[in-house]
């Protein structure tokens, strides 16, 4: 007997707790039901980071983990994957140690501040996206 499987389309995300999905980035930005609150650092490969989003859809409450590269289409400019290391840099206020916190370091010197920027710039969308989405 021979069994045959449908193909499933690739997904931008799905929770893994609560099995909902998102096909692209922008359902993704628009879900009210997601609160972005963590960032954790690959020192050695940015893109490879995670921002942590908790899902709040029918009181699922997971923690979804999404690869910061997948967030580099909102970034007008190049981003360069460089290797970077806390306190490595002059001014550095150390926030990538702290997972929770979201704040642009304004440190231009050390590669990974261009994350700390994209993180605003997703703050910003995920705002920008809702208050669309609402009117």
């Amino acid at each position: 007997m021979l069994i045959y499987y449908t193909m499933i389309e690739d997904y931008f995300k799905t929770c893994t707790s609560c099995q909902q999905y998102w096909r692209m980035l922008e359902s993704f930005m628009q879900d009210n039901n997601l609160s972005f609150n963590g960032y954790q650092a690959n020192f050695s490969i940015p893109g490879k980071g995670l921002f942590l989003f908790t899902h709040t859809n029918n009181n699922c409450n997971s923690t979804i983990a999404v690869k910061v590269k997948d967030f580099y289409p909102l970034y007008h400019e190049e981003i360069e994957e460089k290797e970077f290391a806390p306190g490595a840099t002059d001014g550095c206020p150390n926030y990538c140690l702290d997972t929770t916190n979201l704040s642009d370091c304004g440190n231009k010197k050390c590669s990974g501040s261009v994350i700390r920027r994209l993180m605003q710039i997703v703050k910003e969308e995920i705002h920008r996206e809702r208050d669309h989405s609402v009117t």
